[in-house]
């Protein structure tokens, strides 16, 4: 497992008319980095975490999974990594989730 505060956040977004799945952060995370009109996917090395912005496209909310499933196959990782998925606004109880994101 990668330290705390360490991953690799993704940004999953149409606003260019198309849907991009690209890189945002490597390293040092914060919740500062999540914007509510796009969902992002956070790789911790050993669990995946989706969060879906109040804001983001149907598309982008409808998507989500999939594509987070299909980062495990691009990138090898097990398909038995869990995957986590929270909506903005929701409480999010998930220790490592909280840990990751303090500023």
């Amino acid at each position: 497992m990668l330290p705390v505060g360490e991953g690799v956040l993704f940004k999953l977004s149409e606003s260019t008319g198309e849907l991009v799945f690209s890189e945002v952060a490597r390293g040092d995370i914060n919740e500062g980095m999540l914007q509510s009109g796009d969902v992002f996917v956070l790789d911790d090395g050993s669990e995946i975490f989706i969060w879906v912005g109040s804001e983001a496209s149907s598309l982008e909310s409808n998507k989500a999974l999939a594509t987070a499933e299909q980062y495990l196959v691009s990138n090898n990782k097990p398909a038995h990594m869990p995957i986590h998925l929270f909506k903005e606004g929701q409480t999010i109880r998930n220790a490592r989730w909280r840990q990751i994101m303090q500023d």
